[in-house]
């Protein structure tokens, strides 16, 4: 079986609210996201004849850059990707998006993302200026310990007010990260962490 743990949907929705359905693609940017906007992140059709053409049995679903938006905007994801997997349980899993910036709220929508059937939390390598070993990261560490949860990580490119992803590289948050909490179970959908990824050993276990 071949999974793809890195597979994109947004819900048309937020495509309304930011001006870009009926585009082929437009970049939005503002200080804390920068976003291609391409219509097949909506086409779930499209999507799955992509899946078929590649021999792809099972994409997991996430789109963890929108957590920076706060809670709104990871319920409306959320909402989708939950449709989605319903109407498809056999071809798509799906993440919960949550906004770590805010606190107890990201908590809660972790707790209603498993309500709605999605499986595992998906977040940023930092969210603005939270890295990996930032405290404000344990309650969210201990709810996924607690439940057993793995967590899908995306790459950014670095904490907020960094110079460069360069600061990263020794020490590297997620490297302290996954020696003091090896209980956390990491799914690295792409090269998480960027160029500081390169030169630190990965102590994450990787299950779905």
């Amino acid at each position: 079986m071949i999974v793809d743990v890195h597979r994109h949907y947004m819900p048309k929705e937020l495509f309304e609210r930011y001006g870009a359905l009926g585009k082929p693609t437009w970049r939005y940017q503002d200080p804390t996201l920068e976003f291609t906007f391409y219509h097949k992140l909506y086409e779930v059709d499209g999507q799955l004849r992509d899946m078929d053409e590649a021999g792809i049995d099972i994409a997991v679903l996430s789109l963890a850059q929108w957590n920076l938006k706060g809670l709104e905007t990871c319920q409306i994801i959320n909402n989708g990707i939950a449709r989605v997997v319903k109407e498809h349980p056999d071809r798509f899993v799906g993440c919960i998006q949550i906004p770590l910036h805010e606190g107890q709220a990201a908590l809660q929508e972790l707790h209603r993302g498993l309500e709605l059937g999605l499986r595992a939390p998906a977040i940023m390598s930092s969210c603005l200026d939270i890295t990996m070993d930032d405290e404000r990261m344990f309650p969210f560490y201990e709810q996924v310990s607690r439940l057993k949860l793995p967590v899908i990580m995306h790459a950014s490119l670095f904490p907020k007010g960094a110079e460069s992803a360069l600061q990263l590289v020794e020490p590297w948050p997620a490297l302290t990260t996954y020696r003091e909490r090896p209980f956390a179970s990491f799914i690295k959908s792409s090269r998480s962490g960027l160029i500081s990824d390169l030169f630190c050993p990965i102590w994450a276990v990787f299950c779905l």
